[in-house]
């Protein structure tokens, strides 16, 4: 790459020293990225040139105004992506059928109040799933789904990888697979997420499964790479029925043994 009289796309001033470049195109000098934060959504640096600026939220959530553009605010509009989104679950596999799940979009503190799980290294809480159990003697005698939460504001893209998260959590309700180990519920999840985005031909399809793969965090990230590893072995659906029963991933006999 020539970089002869070529200016940072975050200060603007010739590039000098060790540069880098974003995902996107952006080449700057590396020391801005322990200068600037990065947008949560898109990954850009948080910069007056980049992106016009953003917002930060206390507990770490930050969103350039590029992706606030984008925001999805309206209810709506976002009960019409959730149906999108059944749909494409469906096309993983997993149909949801009649069964209802109603949603709210809702801001930080709410969706930070009914987590059981705060926000850690290579995950940052955007959707909730919320469902009632009543049990007598540990075993589940009644269940009623509640509703599914999503944080108000993400753009298009990015409400739509939420949504088919929290689906596959209301599919899991729905077919009675409770207290399953969270490596296991979310790493399946997480794998819903992945089979859309294979299926769409964007940049920023690609830039999300980028993100999904190389997630450091211990139960979404590895959790994703054990289901997406344990897809090698039997299909989703089939994956499901094995970890319904035995409540793990498959392993190297049970794409043979198990029907």
């Amino acid at each position: 790459m020539k970089l002869s009289g070529k200016l940072c796309a975050v200060c603007k001033s010739p590039l000098s020293g060790t540069i880098t470049q974003d995902y996107w195109g952006n080449v700057f000098c590396y020391q801005h990225i322990r200068q600037l934060p990065q947008c949560t959504s898109c990954g850009r640096l948080i910069c007056q040139h980049l992106t016009e600026g953003g917002f930060h939220y206390p507990d770490g959530l930050i969103m350039c105004s590029l992706c606030d553009r984008r925001g999805i605010f309206s209810l709506p509009r976002a009960e019409e992506l959730l149906k999108e989104m059944r749909l494409e679950l469906k096309k993983n596999g997993l149909d949801l059928g009649q069964a209802k799940t109603p949603m709210r979009l809702v801001d930080r503190n709410e969706l930070l109040q009914r987590s059981r799980r705060s926000s850690n290294e290579g995950h940052i809480l955007l959707g909730l799933t919320r469902g009632m159990l009543t049990t007598v003697k540990d075993k589940v005698v009644k269940q009623r789904f509640m509703e599914i939460i999503i944080q108000k504001g993400l753009p298009a893209e990015q409400f739509k990888l939420v949504a088919i998260h929290e689906l596959c959590h209301a599919w899991i309700f729905y077919r009675g697979i409770h207290r399953l180990p969270l490596k296991i519920e979310e790493g399946v999840c997480v794998l819903s997420e992945y089979l859309w985005l294979q299926r769409q031909k964007t940049p920023e399809a690609c830039f999300w499964k980028m993100r999904l793969v190389k997630s450091p965090d211990p139960v979404y990230g590895d959790g994703f790479r054990q289901a997406l590893k344990s897809l090698e072995k039997m299909p989703l659906p089939r994956m499901m029925r094995y970890i319904q029963k035995k409540r793990k991933f498959p392993g190297f006999w049970a794409g043979l043994l198990f029907t």
